[in-house]
């Protein structure tokens, strides 16, 4: 089912006087699941143009001289810096080895907007 269909099912639970087990069981989908596409859309991990491309999705990545010691960040705290985008804007975000997996790819989806 793709993002589309799941945020027009997702409105339809919203809308006044609908439960959730009701439109789950019109759509043949468990509620479980529609519970999962509401709580997705509403932190921003559920949109339309999650269908775009709906194949593997790639960013563009600069590989730098780590030698020459352009694009290399000091180390952050303990944690060596693991990744760093360069926006831009000039400004830079920093992730180290630990980053939470669901916080990086929320952040690069509003960085695409």
């Amino acid at each position: 089912m793709s993002a589309a269909e799941k945020l027009k099912i997702v409105d339809e639970a919203r809308r006044p006087g609908a439960t959730m087990s009701a439109v789950a069981r019109r759509h043949g989908i468990r509620g479980e699941e529609l519970h999962a596409w509401r709580r997705a859309a509403r932190e921003g991990r559920l949109t339309e143009t999650d269908d775009a491309g709906a194949g593997p999705r790639f960013v563009p990545v600069v590989v730098t001289d780590a030698s020459a010691g352009e694009g290399v960040e000091a180390a952050v705290g303990d944690v060596a810096t693991a990744m760093i985008f360069s926006l831009p804007t000039g400004e830079k975000l920093s992730f180290d080895a630990r980053v939470d997996p669901a916080l990086l790819d929320r952040t690069l989806r509003v960085l695409r907007r």
